[in-house]
């Protein structure tokens, strides 16, 4: 995935009740999710319709992209776990990760999610990590179509 400083084509759109992120407007009325939203119906790589939304704030009437229907996944799994927070045990994890041909993302020190693809295990990166481990696996969802 990309840069929202080296991709012209970066927007932020909302994912769900207060959650935002980047995504690459494919200029066809979709969008690409370009992180790992926290929101359950969305991952990594999937294509949207961009639904425009116009609302009121306390700052006057304002417009927002949304998320709409999907299109398109990419990756069928969503997974978040803890492991030591540590800067090496993180970039352990995420080389492990990118080999597997899945994404990494980590929320905070000592947090990770990942986009992993349909027929993937977490036993397959835990085999790539060793001794390294992780708590908390929630394997949050094979992410509704």
């Amino acid at each position: 995935m990309g840069s929202p400083a080296k991709e012209p084509n970066f927007i932020k759109l909302m994912f769900g009740e207060g959650e935002s992120g980047w995504a690459i407007d494919l200029e066809d009325g979709t969008a690409e999710i370009n992180n790992v939203p926290l929101e359950g119906r969305l991952n990594l790589g999937d294509v949207v319709k961009i639904e425009k939304v116009d609302s009121i704030d306390h700052r006057g009437p304002v417009s927002f992209r949304k998320a709409g229907e999907l299109v398109r996944r990419k990756y069928a799994f969503k997974t978040g776990f803890e492991y030591e927070a540590d800067k090496e045990v993180a970039q352990k994890i995420a080389d492990a990760a990118r080999a597997l041909g899945w994404h990494a993302e980590g929320m905070v020190l000592g947090m990770m999610m990942l986009a992993r693809p349909a027929g993937s295990t977490m036993d397959e990166l835990k085999a790539k990590i060793g001794g390294i481990e992780l708590r908390n696996i929630q394997e949050c969802l094979e992410v509704p179509s």
